[in-house]
């Protein structure tokens, strides 16, 4: 058995979780192709399609199209409010800023 290691340049980091994830270059010929009657059949669609394993495919449904990653939230190191995103650099309820979070790893 042959072990494949992916480096980090093959992973971005997903906006809505922050993990990261496979980088994928999305063909529009391809769109109309892909199953999506539910998670299953898309990831089988898109191994069938675009050629990669299992996990790869997997780690694409879960964080492409059907989003099942749980979401990221942050809170302002200030006044403690809820910031837009988890990469904010400035709280809109106080003004404070901040370095943003990179990564799930930060």
């Amino acid at each position: 058995m042959v072990e494949i290691l992916v480096s980090f340049k093959d992973k971005v980091i997903c906006d809505h979780c922050g993990e990261l994830v496979f980088r994928r270059n999305l063909k529009v010929e391809n769109l109309d192709k892909y199953d999506l009657t539910s998670k299953k059949s898309y990831i089988e669609s898109i191994i069938k399609i675009d050629d990669v394993s299992y996990e790869v495919a997997e780690n694409w449904a879960s964080h492409g199209m059907f989003e099942l990653c749980k979401e990221r939230t942050r809170c302002c190191p200030d006044c403690g409010n809820q910031l837009k995103t988890w990469r904010a650099k400035l709280c809109l309820s106080c003004g404070a800023t901040f370095a943003p979070l990179l990564s799930s790893n930060s």
